[in-house]
């Protein structure tokens, strides 16, 4: 496997990196960090040495008190103007979440509301389905009822067929009639069961949440 090309400033870097965490630059240790080979790093290691003991031999002057002062005292401000940067920047932040808050809170409160009204609609239909559902049985007890008295009239007298007739048109029509209000009572039992379906599954929980 050919290995890694590495220049003179990347194991310098890594040399001084290694210094500046206590550790020794070894080449080893080098080539780990940027690649190379033995001959490449090591050449390099050894110009880095030369030139890190010359600059120890001859240490540069140092600044006059007045100049490091003046260093100081600018970093300083300069410090000060990050934090007061970082407590406007989390200021603003913090306005912001919680207007986002006040938000969401307003959202759970319409949520809630849209619930109640969804309860409120469904105890109207189930209201609405019982009494579709009385007025069903009350409707096939007089279709039994006018049943019976038609096999009497039947009985009594052949003369009745017209009559007899006029309450065969009657009994169709109420038999229609209980077709449809058993159509309309199935089609609002269906309606109330998708409502509730509605109600139990994963996203109205979410919602109630």
């Amino acid at each position: 496997m050919r290995r890694q090309t590495v220049t003179k400033a990347q194991v310098f870097e890594a040399a001084d990196q290694f210094v500046d965490m206590g550790l020794n630059p070894t080449q080893n240790a080098v080539i780990r960090r940027v690649g190379g080979s033995f001959s490449t790093v090591g050449r390099f290691l050894e110009e880095w040495r030369r030139e890190r003991r010359a600059a120890n031999e001859n240490p540069a002057v140092a600044a006059p008190d007045q100049l490091l002062g003046a260093a100081k005292n600018f970093a300083e401000e300069l410090w000060s103007a990050a934090l007061d940067l970082a407590a406007a920047k989390f200021r603003e932040d913090q306005k912001r979440l919680e207007a986002e808050q006040a938000a969401l809170d307003e959202d759970r409160v319409d949520m809630l509301n849209l619930v109640r009204d969804m309860e409120n609609a469904a105890a109207v239909q189930e209201s609405r389905i019982f009494t579709l559902d009385q007025s069903h049985r009350d409707a096939m007890s007089n279709v039994s009822v006018l049943k019976d008295k038609l096999a009497k009239a039947q009985e009594r007298a052949s003369v009745a067929e017209a009559r007899l007739a006029e309450a065969n048109s009657r009994i169709g029509e109420l038999l229609e009639n209980v077709g449809l209000a058993h159509q309309r009572n199935t089609d609002l039992l269906q309606s109330l069961l998708s409502l509730r379906h509605g109600r139990n599954s994963p996203s109205s929980r979410r919602g109630n949440a």
